[in-house]
């Protein structure tokens, strides 16, 4: 727990640096500039298909206002189907946004965060270079993918009060350290370095990323948080590497 927050503070201090909050600005523009285009191409005929298998299920030919509405209220079912619709299409749609971000982030930003991170606080690592890109790219494709295919199985949760909130918190936590852990130690850790921090701060890491996902909720702060969100990463796994290294390198 103290490896969390101590991995925020500092990723907090490194990222009001200039050259960071320059650096916040790439992943937000490419994300919606990306989703700007697919939306504009794809939300009609996938607001379409979505409601019509809503109205295909029994539950919504049953859908009525209550009673105290009385007559006021027509088209009572087809309006709440219509919002149900753009409901379930924003619940996908928010978080292929903020993946996107942190897609961009990790492929992109994170070699410079962690050349600014490793120079100011942790000078004296040895880089052993035990990761690469093409790490890195499966890294990314094998996270997304897994995150996809268990967020789409998660969305009938979303009908029960809570679990679906709660296991959507889950994955998100999950797979936000999953995108950034490997970037973060592909420079200075060997694989046997990387293998060993993964094992031992599988906890931590879970733990940031949920931390990480909450703050995304809030207005503002939400436009900074895939470059945040890396910072604090890298912090935390550096910050491990170095404890380990105290004894030497593990190659």
């Amino acid at each position: 727990m103290t490896a969390v927050f101590t991995a925020l503070a500092r990723a907090l201090e490194s990222l009001l640096q200039a050259r960071m909050l320059l650096l916040c600005i790439t992943p937000l523009l490419l994300a919606l500039l990306v989703w700007l285009l697919i939306g504009g191409l794809a939300w009609h005929d996938s607001w379409q298909w979505m409601h019509s298998s809503l109205e295909s299920q029994p539950w919504a030919t049953r859908v009525e206002p209550p009673p105290w509405m009385g007559g006021m209220m027509t088209g009572f079912g087809q309006g709440l189907l219509a919002a149900g619709t753009t409901l379930m299409l924003l619940m996908v749609l928010v978080p292929a946004v903020w993946m996107t971000m942190l897609l961009i982030a990790a492929l992109i930003a994170m070699p410079w965060m962690v050349r600014h991170v490793a120079s100011r606080d942790y000078p004296s690592l040895e880089r052993l270079h035990g990761g690469s890109f093409f790490g890195s790219l499966w890294n990314a494709v094998w996270a997304v993918a897994v995150f996809s295919l268990l967020w789409l199985l998660s969305l009938p949760l979303w009908l029960l009060a809570g679990a679906g909130a709660l296991i959507g918190l889950l994955l998100t936590g999950w797979v936000t350290q999953r995108l950034l852990r490997y970037d973060a130690l592909a420079d200075h850790a060997s694989r046997a370095e990387r293998v060993l921090i993964f094992d031992r701060a599988s906890g931590q890491l879970w733990l940031l990323g949920v931390v990480l996902t909450l703050l995304a909720l809030v207005p503002v702060v939400n436009l900074v948080l895939p470059v945040y969100a890396g910072l604090a990463v890298i912090h935390l796994c550096l910050g491990a590497l170095a404890e380990i290294r105290r004894d030497g390198p593990i190659v």
